[in-house]
């Protein structure tokens, strides 16, 4: 074999060469979220940490006030407990709803995946049903499509804590934010939720529209 041709063996394919180029370049661009300032990534962070929050609080907010939302639709518990379905397919769409949602995010990118979901939920169509929902079952359709969005919104903020931040040290903190607040949201919604309930059991379900907006 001659020496050129031992030359080029031992150089890389032109396209591996070319993506080397591509990530070393990408490694140190201003635009990559590793890069960006810590002002910047952890404004990202307290807006999805509150959004987590409010989904939280919109999960459990209807079991306080679930005895009068069973009377306003006639909807007895003496051979089932029915005055559960509302949190129930709730916490069942939010399980369901990130099987689907975040692998597409994976697939067309985290801000776009996320602001469609953000956009449906401070949007009125679910709310509007959840507010004024004519009978049970319109109400328990609205509380399993507002699950599957919150549940994907609720898992974002734990995947832009990865995306953001290079080492597990440097995202410990974000993640155990992201838990505190998750946790804070689902306890204090059956608090929130007697304090509005007093006053009239639908602002436990639409108050959420309005603090999105």
């Amino acid at each position: 074999m001659s020496k050129t041709a031992q030359s080029h063996s031992s150089e890389p394919p032109p396209v591996e060469s070319s993506l080397k180029a591509a990530e070393k370049s990408w490694e140190n661009h201003p635009a990559n979220p590793y890069n960006w300032p810590e002002k910047k990534k952890w404004a990202i962070i307290l807006i999805a940490a509150a959004l987590t929050l409010l989904v939280g609080l919109n999960a459990t907010a209807t079991t306080t006030p679930s005895i009068v939302i069973a009377e306003r639709f006639h909807v007895s518990d003496l051979k089932f407990p029915h005055s559960y379905w509302p949190v129930t397919v709730w916490n069942t769409a939010a399980a369901f709803g990130p099987m689907v949602g975040l692998p597409l995010l994976e697939s067309f990118g985290i801000k776009e995946g996320y602001l469609v979901p953000n956009f449906l939920s401070a949007s009125g169509f679910r709310k509007a049903d959840l507010s004024v929902a004519p009978n049970f079952a319109t109400l328990l359709v609205s509380r399993a499509i507002a699950g599957a969005i919150g549940g994907i919104l609720q898992n974002t903020m734990e995947q832009l804590s990865g995306d953001m931040w290079r080492t597990d040290k440097e995202r410990n903190l974000p993640v155990t934010f992201y838990t505190y607040v998750y946790v804070a949201g689902v306890t204090l919604g059956p608090v929130l939720g007697a304090v509005v309930g007093d006053l009239y059991w639908r602002w436990s379900v639409s108050r959420g529209k309005l603090a999105s907006a």
